[in-house]
């Protein structure tokens, strides 16, 4: 029962070790949304809509972006988002509402434990079902990026309705595609 014991205990260590040095270098990312996972465009006044030609929702999104590079130390990550959708959809057969009508950008990051420079667009880019860059050239650490959206205010057009998608971010090391 001993000799069973000690080779369980040795081959238990061994795999342990060589998980370690295999899992070890791979860099790490992790997304977490903090806060204002959901975006509601409600309109509330007309005029209000109308004369501020659209609406705002600044730094809605909260996202936390934790990324250890256990490699040596090189490698930048960026951050990309899409619509999980070709179209807005409703509940109501063959009416859609372009994505375009909605514009997403990165209004301001805190690095939380680094301090070098990272590029960011700060000018709203319209909403698409194709991956575009909100962050770039980002190296290790942990930064906070608050996120705005913007309803255009062309959609006095269409119908009343409720409109959905979805809107998925994802990171990746620069230089691959999402």
């Amino acid at each position: 029962m001993r000799v069973v014991c000690k080779q369980f205990l040795l081959i238990l260590l061994f795999l342990f070790i060589t998980n370690t040095i295999l899992y070890t270098q791979n860099p790490s990312y992790q997304l977490t949304i903090e806060s204002g996972g959901y975006v509601d465009f409600k309109i509330v006044s007309m005029h209000q809509y109308e004369n501020d030609g659209g609406i705002d929702y600044p730094s809605w999104t909260r996202l936390k972006v934790v990324y250890n590079d256990t490699t040596d130390g090189t490698q930048e990550w960026k951050l990309g988002f899409k619509a999980g959708t070709s179209d807005f959809i409703t509940g109501v057969e063959n009416r859609t509402l372009p994505l375009n009508y909605v514009s997403v950008y990165v209004a301001d990051i805190d690095t939380i434990s680094n301090d070098d420079n990272v590029s960011i667009e700060d000018q709203p880019l319209a909403l698409t079902d194709e991956y575009q860059e909100l962050v770039e050239n980002a190296d290790e650490g942990t930064y906070r990026l608050y996120v705005t959206y913007q309803l255009d205010s062309v959609l006095l057009e269409n119908y009343p309705d409720y409109y959905n998608t979805e809107i998925i971010y994802k990171i990746v090391p620069n230089g691959e595609n999402f």
